[in-house]
């Protein structure tokens, strides 16, 4: 969130989703299952961003 750029975010690294090998790469979103703290991690670090606009420059 803090590089030059557009910020990427791999579908469920918000939610602590894990990866693997197929099949496990393509796992269901785990809706009544995602780790909290992750996903309140990157909702503090996506606000981080939105609210300086020195974070926000594409150079």
């Amino acid at each position: 969130m803090t590089l030059p750029g557009v910020p990427m975010i791999y579908y469920g690294d918000e939610v602590g989703l894990k990866g693997g090998d197929d099949p496990d790469n393509r796992r269901p979103f785990p809706w009544n299952n995602m780790n909290m703290d992750i996903y309140n991690h990157f909702k503090e670090i996506i606000s981080i961003r939105k609210n300086f606009d020195d974070l926000k420059r594409f150079s």
